[in-house]
């Protein structure tokens, strides 16, 4: 077929593709985006005259052989990814959830790249902008693509499916996030499913976690549909919890494997990975090796010591389900005294008020000995003797230098908005 000649100056370009003029690339193709506060045409020449070998811009500018105008730069960058999947060998393997999408991608990054060429969405950039980025850095010898792809409305997934055509998904559950895009839950959960509604259409792999209710309802036994969880929901990968603190010990199957990572919401991580990599023909022994060297990114289930405590830092993403997935994981740790600080959670619409008095009530009834809160959203909570409130980090910073516990287990759980690593940093 005529490739497009965007995607052919990628290809005379070396692949490397840019959209930020501040980063240019010297001999790279620039692609000017827009967004509700800039116009990257505005920067088309400039990072021409830093070295980029061509740009691609959807407004009119000086004639310059070196530019390429397009009817929309976000659709011809969408295009090309799409292209370059299609080009590819790989099979593409598609992640989406409320949760743990990043952490799972990874640990299936991790459990595959011993047996296959392996390739993975960099960081969270799992949007309309970062899956066709995420898909043009593929390279000519992956024989797998692991694609993270994330919702904030309606149809996101089923267009994000348009560009990656994946060979197989898995949603890792369905939870409260996101509500000023999708106002329910019910929303939430059949944006994710458009992933699975691509995949049966095609009668693709669908990896289904039966653990998830919302999940378990839409589950039939067809070829294509490959079920994990507890041995309660008759699953073809059994996964059973021998230890969760201070690091996950479990059983797949009956092979038991062992992870840095801690929590029961992780080792539902743990098991959605490994029933793709046992599925996908990963020995038992390369899998054992490649979860137990598994680290977690930075702010993500992290576990360290700081001030003779032991901190459980988990700052780079909030929402409702993932605040008491998180929190109900922490309960279990067998620490004499244990902290949490959370931090405020965004994009909740009208019930961000009614959200953030729910957490902290729940946070209540777990026995914790200080619940620190950080963020106005929580202002207005009703007094307590264990809570305290904090506008900033570093307000609440400054108080933990005066009263940090000492020998105790602290859990440090927000967004990346709130920095709550500023706490211990």
């Amino acid at each position: 077929m005529d490739l497009p000649l965007s995607y052919r100056k990628f290809l005379e370009c070396g692949r490397q593709l840019f959209t930020d003029s501040r980063a240019v690339i010297p001999g790279g193709l620039f692609i000017a985006l827009r967004g509700p506060n800039f116009n990257g045409n505005q920067f088309a020449l400039q990072a021409l005259a830093e070295g980029a070998a061509f740009a691609v811009v959807d407004q009119d500018l000086p004639a310059d052989p070196r530019i390429l105008r397009v009817p929309d730069c976000l659709s011809e960058l969408q295009n090309m990814g799409r292209i370059h999947r299609h080009r590819s060998r790989a099979f593409v393997l598609a992640i989406t959830g409320t949760n743990g999408k990043t952490t799972t991608k990874e640990l299936c990054k991790a459990a595959l790249e011993r047996t296959f060429r392996t390739s993975a969405t960099a960081g969270n950039l799992n949007n309309h902008i970062g899956v066709p980025r995420t898909l043009l850095n593929l390279r000519d010898d992956d024989e797998v693509a692991i694609v993270e792809m994330g919702a904030n409305r309606p149809g996101d997934i089923a267009e994000l499916c348009g560009i990656a055509a994946p060979d197989a998904g898995l949603i890792t559950n369905i939870g409260i996030a996101h509500l000023e895009g999708f106002v329910t839950q019910e929303a939430i959960r059949n944006t994710k499913m458009e992933l699975f509604d691509y995949l049966d259409e095609k009668k693709r792999i669908c990896f289904y976690n039966l653990n998830d209710p919302m999940l378990r309802e839409r589950y039939r036994a067809v070829d294509w549909h490959i079920g994990y969880g507890d041995s309660t929901t008759n699953p073809m990968y059994t996964g059973e919890i021998l230890q969760a603190h201070p690091a996950i010990r479990m059983r797949i199957n009956g092979l038991e494997l062992s992870s840095r990572l801690f929590g029961r919401h992780n080792a539902q991580n743990l098991l959605a990975a490994s029933a793709v990599a046992l599925h996908m023909g990963v020995t038992p022994d390369a899998l054992i090796e490649g979860m137990l060297h598994f680290q977690p990114a930075d702010m993500r289930s992290e576990k360290l010591s700081w001030r003779g405590s032991t901190v459980y830092l988990d700052a780079y993403n909030a929402n409702p389900s993932s605040m008491q997935s998180a929190l109900e994981a922490f309960a279990s740790e067998p620490a004499k005294e244990k902290w949490v600080v959370l931090g405020e959670m965004a994009e909740l619409g009208a019930s961000t008020a009614a959200e953030h008095v729910a957490l902290v009530e729940f946070a209540m009834t777990l026995g914790f000995e200080r619940i620190l809160l950080v963020g106005a959203h929580y202002d207005g909570q009703k007094p307590s003797v264990k809570t305290r409130h904090f506008f900033t980090a570093e307000d609440c910073r400054s108080w933990l230098d005066q009263h940090w516990p000492g020998d105790a287990a602290v859990l440090i759980k927000g967004s990346r908005a709130a920095k709550l690593e500023r706490l211990i940093r």
